[in-house]
């Protein structure tokens, strides 16, 4: 049952694998000590396994039952539990708090680890760094994903390679990395490892790489998972070139607690609404790109950013521009309209439009540009 648990998993139905470890967890407890030694390993795969379903809160609820049944190291148990807070974070954006947590579980696991997860969490910890503007951290923990031989089951070395691969396109290391992702999500899939593929195409999408969209269509058909609400819907919609329907796919992501995908998407959808010429609908999508960036943590991808302040700073009135120097000189908002004898809400107005002509989403942004 738990091979089996793991088997689905891989392939796409994280509905069916937490059935089966769920029950794998249920037979150990009927039986008694006699399959105690297997209860270590069922629980990290039921954990696994509602993670793929995006059940954060029910997978801790495991931890905390198999604490109680059989006791175990605090550290073992805090370790687990910063998996799944740092999966959880990772979605919603908080990437400061994603780097934290995975890097405490990478800790905590690595010498009591029943699933080699590590080699997976590695690959995480390394792309959350990046994230969250950590650098040197995410350099290093490449490294040690580069020099450590291959442990665990050919699952968790995929998905390893996933996140250092995604890490890579964030540090700029690797040019192609994007496309790298794609072709390690058609191995995947070869491999019957749909869930990979479809992480694999996910993080090519979020960092700006519309080539995902075909194959990512492709993939998802059939696939379970609360994790995915949306992501069909705007691939098909993005392969359409629907930025409508891309915002409402992106929207419906967010609802679902999926930050990331939803910031991504609607700069994919705000990029393709500029080159369609529909700027009532780049300025409603720039609206909310702001408001999403407020809860973001550490750099944007440079790849979501569709143009450079170079190419359209021209484009910019005499007004626009005195703000953006303002903005640059560390003015908050309340100073520049002080400064201008005008509202918060007009200078407000102002920004969002220059956000819209520049391309950007946050201040921090225009401060770079």
């Amino acid at each position: 049952m738990i091979v089996l648990a793991e088997l689905l998993g891989s392939t796409g139905r994280p509905v069916d694998a937490s059935a089966f470890s769920a029950a794998a967890l249920d037979r150990i407890d009927a039986a008694g000590a006699a399959l105690l030694g297997y209860r270590e390993f069922a629980a990290a795969q039921h954990v696994l396994a509602l993670c793929g379903r995006g059940q954060e809160s029910e997978a801790k609820a495991v931890l905390q039952a198999y604490s109680r049944v059989q006791p175990c190291s605090i550290v073992y148990l805090a370790g687990w539990s910063d998996v799944i807070d740092g999966h959880t974070a990772l979605r919603e954006g908080r990437n400061r708090e994603a780097r934290s947590r995975f890097l405490l579980a990478l800790q905590a696991l690595r010498g009591s680890d029943a699933t080699h997860v590590t080699t997976l969490l590695t690959g995480l910890a390394a792309y959350a760094c990046a994230l969250a503007g950590d650098t040197a951290g995410a350099a290093a923990l490449v490294d040690a994903f580069e020099g450590t031989p291959e442990q665990g089951s050919r699952a968790m070395i995929v998905g390893g390679r996933i996140f250092v691969t995604a890490t890579a396109a964030l540090l700029g290391d690797v040019p192609g990395a994007t496309a790298e992702l794609v072709s390690i999500a058609a191995e995947a899939e070869a491999a019957q490892m749909k869930q990979w593929a479809v992480t694999a195409l996910r993080l090519s999408l979020l960092l700006g790489n519309t080539d995902s969209v075909g194959p990512l269509t492709d993939v998802l058909q059939d696939f379970q998972g609360a994790c995915t609400t949306g992501l069909l819907d705007f691939a098909v919609a993005a392969g359409t070139k629907d930025a409508d329907a891309m915002v409402a796919a992106a929207t419906a992501g967010g609802a679902h607690g999926d930050v990331a995908f939803e910031y991504a998407g609607l700069s994919v959808a705000l990029q393709l609404a500029g080159e369609q010429g529909s700027s009532r609908s780049a300025r409603a999508i720039q609206r909310r790109l702001v408001t999403l960036g407020k809860r973001w943590e550490g750099p944007v991808p440079p790849a979501l950013v569709s143009a450079s302040a170079a190419e359209t700073t021209s484009r910019l009135t005499p007004t626009e521009r005195t703000i953006v120097a303002l903005v640059n000189e560390g003015y908050s908002n309340r100073e520049i309209a002080d400064a201008k004898n005008v509202s918060v809400r007009t200078v407000e107005g102002h920004l969002y439009r220059i956000f819209a002509k520049l391309g950007v989403n946050r201040r921090e942004d225009l401060r770079e540009s």
